[in-house]
């Protein structure tokens, strides 16, 4: 049996959260919108993502839905945008 301190533990979780953000942020730093902000600034705004996954042919959105209240950052995979005529 290892036990751990719950300081380790948490210097440990610390890490492994900073190191999780950097790899957001990175990712992000790719969009022109977040381009000018500082890695800082960026990270901050992390807190407010969560991660959604959707399956092929799966509809997001369709014209004339109410107001979407959300943004997509696509980081992998392809999507489509369609209009009915």
């Amino acid at each position: 049996m290892a036990i751990l301190s719950r300081l380790d533990y948490t210097v440990i979780i610390g890490k492994e959260q900073r190191r999780k953000i950097k790899r957001i942020v990175d990712e992000l730093k790719n969009y022109r919108i977040f381009q000018k902000l500082r890695p800082n600034s960026i990270a901050r705004i992390y807190h407010y993502l969560h991660k959604q996954e959707f399956y092929r042919g799966q509809k997001i959105y369709s014209e004339g839905d109410d107001a979407v209240n959300n943004v997509y950052f696509i980081t992998s995979g392809e999507f489509a945008v369609t209009k009915n005529v």
